[in-house]
């Protein structure tokens, strides 16, 4: 199942925090995961087993994360979408960066 996950402001400008989380990302079963996303909003985008997705609560720097609308995160078929358009009200999309809102209009 594709998931976005936005990283704490602290934990992505600090590369070896930020390669923590991945790594933890890594033992859950996370693969897939778009590198440019990454660097350019702080989101982790990949594809995560859905048996895991509770465990991402545990997971220390993560600010907030939602399932997306693929069944994988590779799938070049069509845009990956996080559901209905994010609004205002949106906890998920509250979180976002200025930019990374952008990313998904």
């Amino acid at each position: 199942m594709n998931v976005h996950i936005v990283l704490k402001k602290n934990v992505a400008a600090n590369p070896a925090t930020k390669q923590e989380v991945l790594n933890r990302l890594a033992a859950l079963g996370m693969t897939a995961i778009n590198q440019q996303r990454l660097e350019r909003y702080g989101i982790v985008s990949g594809d995560l087993p859905e048996e895991q997705l509770d465990a991402l609560q545990n997971v220390g720097g993560i600010e907030a994360f939602r399932r997306d609308g693929t069944k994988h995160a590779s799938n070049p078929s069509r845009r990956p979408d996080l559901g209905p358009n994010p609004t205002e009200g949106d906890e998920f999309f509250q979180r976002l960066s200025e930019g990374a809102k952008r990313a998904y209009e």
